[in-house]
């Protein structure tokens, strides 16, 4: 089965490899160069974590039964005070291998 989670800080390695494979694999569809996210460091990958816990942002993870991530979203939320409720998807990527199988839906 399948589920959707957030990621805690201390997560920050597994975030990072997902990213870095996302913009390796698709490099077009992702508008963040591979030499910047290369660069970032620890505390910036834990501060992408922490402001999603936060409501500052919305990153999500798709983790299978064997608790690997096999896929993630990223949106933002409205800047709007009347459409704060709404949400932005901004990027949706999963692993080759496990496309076609509905976890987009």
């Amino acid at each position: 089965m399948n589920t959707l989670e957030s990621l805690t800080p201390e997560r920050w390695e597994e975030y990072k490899k997902i990213k870095l494979d996302s913009v390796t694999n698709e490099s077009l569809a992702f508008s963040d160069p591979i030499e910047k996210l290369e660069k970032k460091t620890e505390e910036e990958w834990r501060k992408n974590l922490t402001d999603s816990a936060e409501g500052k942002n919305i990153n999500m993870f798709i983790e299978n039964e064997s608790n690997r991530l096999i896929g993630m979203l990223s949106g933002h939320v409205h800047s709007n005070k009347r459409l704060e409720h709404n949400a932005f998807l901004s990027a949706l990527y999963i692993y080759p291998e496990f496309r076609g199988k509905g976890l987009g839906k």
